[in-house]
């Protein structure tokens, strides 16, 4: 989450010259790319978005071109992780994810998708025209982060589960605004955390009714999913749990069962 300050400061010229050093990291992956985020009375998200009095947007991608500048001129490419929902453009929720109100962004689909579609194609001509096409076509760019999280750690409510169609929508909307700008930018996702959820994304990408074009399928260039083992909160009270070497590679192949069942 706190990638981007870390990036821009001396623990991230320690970092890079480390990574000189051993090239053990090719790409980086952040959240937080296009939505505000707080941290110590510091805003350090992206905070791409915005509106006018009137509801006009108005868009600054500066930050986000410094730290994808540094990490290039460190050798390290990014992985656009297009997230989380600006406030701005957020659909309001009668109650926060947590008490104190943080993480609100994390699990809100846009209240205007016309204005997120366009918010996605301006941020992609933004990168073409910053750092060059053919740069940017080696990158990878994909949709959100842990939509179904929810499912993993009941206390971060991400999508709920009745929401997880306008996930699909989302990811529709989003293969379609960056491809727009060139078609040979990589696209993808959905970066998920839980085989129900892959199952539903991938029904839908395959065999679904998108929801841009009113074909079936959506585009989908590369899979992201991310196993777990112990987490922050598994190691607050006894007794510990953690997931063995044996629980990742089940759930590995059945990811892998899930994706041959769809060729196309």
């Amino acid at each position: 989450d706190n990638m981007f300050p870390q990036i821009l400061g001396d623990s991230g010229d320690f970092l890079f010259e480390r990574n000189r050093k051993y090239r053990t990291v090719r790409m980086i992956r952040n959240h937080h790319v296009l939505s505000e985020l707080w941290e110590n009375g510091k805003q350090i998200g992206g905070n791409v978005y915005s509106e006018d009095e009137e509801g006009n947007p108005l868009y600054d991608f500066r930050h986000i071109n410094q730290v994808y500048a540094k990490c290039l001129e460190n050798g390290i490419k990014p992985v656009v992780e297009m997230d989380y929902m600006p406030t701005d453009l957020a659909r309001p929720r009668k109650t926060p994810l947590f008490p104190s109100g943080e993480w609100y962004d994390r699990a809100s689909f846009p209240d205007d998708w016309d204005k997120w579609r366009t918010l996605l194609v301006k941020f992609t001509e933004n990168l073409v025209e910053t750092f060059g096409l053919e740069e940017v076509r080696t990158w990878y760019f994909e949709a959100w982060n842990e939509p179904d999280l929810c499912a993993l750690v009941p206390m971060i409510q991400q999508w709920p589960v009745q929401e997880w169609d306008q996930f699909m929508r989302l990811y529709d909307v989003f293969v379609d605004a960056v491809t727009s700008v060139d078609s040979q930018l990589k696209v993808g996702g959905p970066g998920g955390c839980t085989p129900a959820f892959m199952m539903q994304f991938f029904q839908h990408v395959c065999t679904g009714t998108n929801y841009v074009t009113g074909t079936i399928g959506t585009r989908v260039d590369f899979i992201s999913y991310h196993f777990y083992g112990m987490i922050g909160f598994d190691m607050e009270s006894f007794p510990l749990e953690s997931t063995s070497v044996a629980g990742f590679i089940h759930e590995l192949h059945a990811i892998h069962a899930m994706m041959q069942q769809f060729p196309q």
